[in-house]
């Protein structure tokens, strides 16, 4: 088949949420197709550059360039609220020809991630073409969860907001022949904005992790009592989750473990300086910043700490940390499509600072417990979290 892929993040080195499943659908297509690709860019978006011309390198196949910039916020909010297109595909196409010398009818496969690089493939599928879309997060989902955190009356508008764009988020996911999501969830909240016709399309295929990281031995460390807490906290999300942790459940740590020291790593966090300010007064907690190689991320590590507190999405980090032999304690969120790692007790629920404090405490206070579940958590990995293991269902969807 001739596959043609629509991205607008380039999506080599994978780095991101976006980009770890991109990257990883391309290597998989790859495999059996041959692949074309067509970049969406924002040209309002120079940061984006160095990773096209990495990605271009790194994958065979002709590349197109579609040029773009966004409209303006009354008009992006003139559309959804007249619900003819939603915010996230609202973009002036500036050069019309890169569009139309594009040869889309040569395609038997469009295939687009995430959700805002939809619109081109809808407009230029024909009859005997498939579209699927891995969109990762239904986008009106995230607009529900973050009205829970609003006060009123914005919580209201927003509630508004998720009202009218899951007619329209709906509508648009209903011309594509499957659309990926990462966890039932997700399907569940399709079902919700769109009925069984829209929940029957969905097709829940979790993110992977890297080969590299199942191939490497496990890089506990039992006598360290290192918590790492990882995350990119260029999200405010992340940031107010390490302050709600390192207030609320590090000081019942430090209280039975005095030695233990908490590592926080990823990039972003000197966005806010205050919260910077107050860990680096402490001599318990050691920050790495950004790391770039994953598995130096998680090097030396007792346990991995996943306050989330979202209620959609595949959480990375926390399959990165089991490929690696590491357990992990978190919210309900963070086993977001690993929910059977909970049964299976490689992963720790914990929602208060109470569950969170005593359910690390227990583990440091148990190098045997973390040392037979760095066995069990690699052997998870191995048989659920390979992308590989995602080559067969992946070739179904695209022949049936």
């Amino acid at each position: 088949m001739k596959v043609l892929f629509f991205f607008d993040t380039p999506p080599f080195p994978p780095r991101n949420g976006v980009t770890i499943p991109s990257s990883a659908f391309i290597e998989l297509l790859m495999q059996k197709h041959d692949v074309d690709f067509v970049f969406l860019k924002d040209i309002n978006d120079e940061s984006e550059n160095g990773f096209f011309n990495d990605t271009r390198k790194q994958y065979p196949g002709k590349f197109f360039t579609i040029q773009r910039s966004r409209k303006g916020s009354l008009a992006r909010m003139l559309q959804e609220l007249t619900l003819s297109s939603p915010s996230f595909l609202s973009w002036n196409y500036l050069n019309p020809t890169e569009i139309s010398d594009i040869p889309f009818d040569l395609y038997d496969v469009f295939f687009t991630t995430p959700i805002s690089a939809l619109d081109i493939p809808l407009k230029h599928q024909k009859a005997h073409q498939k579209t699927i879309a891995a969109i990762s997060d239904c986008y009106t989902s995230v607009l529900a969860s973050s009205a829970t955190k609003l006060s009123m009356p914005w919580k209201i508008l927003q509630s508004l907001r998720v009202i009218l764009m899951s007619r329209i988020e709906s509508s648009l996911l209903l011309k594509c022949s499957c659309v990926i999501v990462q966890t039932q969830k997700d399907i569940n909240w399709l079902s919700r904005i769109g009925g069984n016709r829209l929940s029957q399309k969905a097709v829940a295929m979790s993110n992977g992790v890297n080969d590299r990281l199942i191939n490497t031995p496990t890089v506990l460390s039992t006598t360290s009592k290192t918590v790492l807490f990882v995350a990119n906290f260029s999200d405010p999300l992340y940031r107010n989750n390490l302050d709600w942790f390192y207030s609320n459940v590090w000081p019942k740590v430090i209280s039975t473990h005095q030695q233990a020291i908490l590592r926080i790593a990823g990039k972003g966090l000197e966005l806010s300086p205050l919260l910077v300010e107050k860990l680096a007064k402490d001599t318990t907690v050691h920050i790495s910043g950004f790391v770039p190689d994953i598995i130096d991320v998680y090097k030396d590590t007792s346990l991995v700490v996943a306050p989330i507190f979202k209620n959609y999405g595949f959480i990375n980090k926390v399959g990165e940390a089991f490929s690696l032999g590491l357990t992990v304690v978190g919210d309900a969120s963070a086993f977001n499509g690993l929910e059977d790692s909970l049964e299976t007790g490689i992963g720790f629920q914990a929602d208060s600072p109470t569950e969170f404090s005593s359910t690390i405490n227990s583990l440091l206070s148990s190098p045997e417990k973390l040392t037979e579940l760095s066995s069990k958590t690699k052997q998870y990995a191995i048989a659920k979290l390979s992308w590989q293991s995602r080559l067969a269902p992946l070739e179904r969807l695209l022949t049936q």
